[in-house]
C-alpha cells in the first residue's frame, strides 16, 4: 500500500505537510545548482538488487569498463 493512502489529508511520512516542504527543497536546489554539472570518472560499474526488506541490497554484477 504506498504510504499517501495511508496518510491522508497530504501528510508526509514524518508528519510535515508536504506543501510546507516546497520552500526548502527550493532552497535545496538552489545551494546545488551552482555545482552542477558534477564531472567524475567513472572506471566501473556496480549492479546491486534488493528490496525493501531490511538489509535486501546486495551486488549482483561489478566490472570494469574499457578505455575510451
Amino acid at each position: 500500500m504506498p504510504w499517501w493512502t495511508r496518510h491522508p489529508g497530504g501528510r508526509d511520512r514524518d508528519g510535515g505537510d508536504r506543501a510546507g516542504a516546497r520552500p526548502a527543497l527550493r532552497r535545496a536546489a538552489a545551494d546545488v545548482r551552482g555545482q552542477l554539472p558534477v564531472r567524475a570518472g567513472v572506471d566501473r560499474v556496480r549492479l546491486i538488487a534488493g528490496t525493501m526488506g531490511t538489509r535486501s541490497w546486495r551486488t549482483v554484477a561489478e566490472f570494469a569498463l574499457a578505455d575510451a
